[in-house]
């Protein structure tokens, strides 16, 4: 999997946060659970852009604009859930940044997700971890600094873990993620985590089982929807 930008792309200045990229006509060549990362950037940015909105994320609509995709025909009508499930999640780590201000940040299978920038205190240092081909396609648009790190990895391997002192603070941000996870996995990954960093705080979401059978009769082959989410129930 790979993503090329059609014109040359110029970094702006950078802030201790991501190196932003100004680019545009970015093609996508993610498929599969990769590509929900458009689904959820898309349904933030639509968000963002509405007087209204529970989420301000220019960001997330600047990079939206810069990818050459069919996001409405492809995700039909955003309804800001996505959004607002980063909204809480948000106040969730600015919360325990008050606490914990030189902490470490860890957002596993972040994607496009632009949080770090949006709870930024100057000082938290942030791990995006993710799929190579997903990395990829995030360094289009943002490339990392000392303070905001990207590594590419599976979210169940822990080899992030190996940069940081068993004694350092960590919140561990899981948005999006488990419901495309057999529940084995989880547990495994809960128990390495417990081991590695017990003082660690971990946020999540799951789909609950009578949402995934009620949007899955019928559902196509190529839907974005968690084949697995049935299985994980908390």
């Amino acid at each position: 999997m790979s993503a090329v930008a059609a014109v040359t792309r110029h970094p702006a200045k950078t802030t201790g946060q991501e190196t932003l990229i100004e680019a545009s006509n970015v093609v996508s060549n993610l498929h599969g659970v990769s590509e929900t990362m458009l689904w959820t950037l898309y349904d933030r940015a639509c968000e963002s852009e509405r007087s209204d909105g529970v989420l301000i994320d220019h960001e997330s609509a600047r990079i939206c604009e810069a990818i050459d995709y069919d996001f409405a025909g492809r995700f039909g009508n955003p309804d800001g859930s996505f959004a607002a499930r980063a909204a809480e999640i948000d106040h969730l780590i600015m919360r325990w940044l008050e606490n914990h201000p030189d902490g470490v940040v860890v957002s596993l299978g972040e994607g496009l997700e632009t949080q770090g920038r949006r709870v930024d205190n100057g000082r938290m240092q942030w791990f995006t971890v993710d799929l190579p081909a997903a990395i990829e396609f995030r360094e289009n648009f943002l490339t990392p600094s000392k303070r905001f790190r990207h590594i590419a990895a599976n979210a169940l391997d822990l080899m992030w873990a190996d940069e940081l002192e068993p004694t350092t603070d960590v919140f561990i941000v899981a948005q999006g993620l488990f419901m495309y996870l057999q529940p084995k996995a989880v547990q495994r990954l809960f128990a390495e985590l417990v081991a590695r960093f017990p003082k660690a705080e971990l946020v999540f979401d799951v789909i609950p089982q009578w949402f995934f059978f009620a949007h899955n009769v019928g559902r196509h082959e190529d839907s974005l929807l968690p084949a697995a989410a049935h299985a994980v129930g908390y």
